[in-house]
């Protein structure tokens, strides 16, 4: 529009950024006060030549401040903004990358109400730092953002955590993000992402569930969904599966439990008394296998965990040839450790 002159849209509550534009080359008015506006101002201020007054006051502008030729520089009020510095000048670079970040979801008007002045570290919403002024973490978490991933989060070397996850974010998860070296989880879970997944490091965990159109890596430790979710799924299966033979077991074979003092765990001996719940030793021996097998099945670390068909095979051996030693690592149970000091 190279002959429009004048744009007087003050307190209209306008959300959103300054539109481009430079091709009007007549403009002299622009006044944009008492909105809602939000981003970084455009350069092509600077360079129209007609340009006479600029109203930009009580809104939420960030970034840096708009540079005018001072032979001709008009009439400004840029005061009540986000501006980084109080004069022309670059921001910074922390800033300039979380605004670049801003800019490709539309730079929404949440981020701008914190995401003000010339340092991240201090009071700005979603971002944690560490004592060095590093952004350790990006938390965008169920914010209702729409756009797409920005190419900038490249430049937060050190980031540990991205979390994008619970949005309306589109597009792919770029290649460039797997040169984070120390990104540990990116979330990016309950979005509209397509594409393929790119090969992250086996050190970043990767949440990709609720993405109707990305297609899956086959890696091991790519996703939550094929480790953590389905892990537990499945530790679940075998302890309730574990739980439900031991009632089954008891109820065929003792037609009454008496749970006294002398049906107890002493944990102070390291010893297991099942003298009441048992009719005989053969019936505490299967009691205390299946109790040994259950808590293999909830170690902590899941590579210690038996497959089924271990679990199958133990419980079919004599409770003599099961070593504990070599089964239980997890410190969740140490009273089993000398437990088989019953048997003599």
């Amino acid at each position: 529009m190279p002959k429009l002159v004048e744009v007087n849209l003050e307190g209209n509550s306008i959300e959103g950024s300054i539109p481009d534009l430079s091709n009007s080359t007549s403009l002299q008015y622009l006044l944009l006060a008492n909105n809602r506006l939000t981003g970084v101002v455009p350069p092509f201020l600077g360079f129209l030549n007609n340009i006479s007054q600029v109203s930009l006051e009580n809104n939420w502008l960030q970034g840096p401040l708009p540079a005018f030729n001072k032979s001709r520089a008009p009439k400004l009020n840029f005061t009540s903004n986000g501006f980084c510095l109080d004069h022309p000048g670059p921001c910074d670079h922390r800033v300039i990358t979380l605004l670049q970040v801003a800019q490709t979801l539309y730079y929404p008007f949440l981020l701008a109400q914190s995401w003000r002045g010339n340092n991240p570290c201090q009071d700005w919403n979603f971002i944690t730092c560490d004592d060095k002024g590093n952004i350790r973490t990006v938390n965008l978490t169920n914010l209702n953002l729409t756009g797409t991933i920005s190419l900038s989060f490249k430049n937060l070397t050190v980031l540990e955590g991205l979390y994008l996850g619970g949005n309306r974010l589109n597009g792919s998860i770029l290649d460039i993000l797997t040169s984070l070296r120390q990104l540990k989880i990116l979330d990016v879970s309950n979005n509209n992402l397509s594409g393929s997944l790119p090969p992250f490091s086996k050190k970043t965990i990767v949440i990709t569930t609720g993405n109707a159109f990305l297609q899956q890596s086959h890696s091991p430790k790519t996703s939550l969904s094929s480790t953590f979710i389905i892990g537990i799924s499945a530790g679940v299966g075998v302890i309730v599966m574990i739980f439900v033979a031991i009632s089954y077991y008891c109820k065929r074979h003792f037609s009454r439990i008496m749970l006294n003092k002398e049906t107890s765990l002493d944990i102070k001996e390291d010893k297991i008394h099942l003298l009441r719940f048992a009719s005989g030793k053969d019936d505490e021996d299967i009691i205390k296998k299946i109790l040994f097998v259950s808590l293999w099945c909830i170690q902590m670390n899941p590579s210690d965990r038996p497959k089924m068909c271990k679990v199958v095979e133990m419980l079919q051996e004599k409770l003599e040839s099961i070593s504990l030693e070599s089964i239980i690592s997890s410190p969740i149970v140490p009273l089993l450790q000398h437990s088989d000091a019953s048997h003599s």
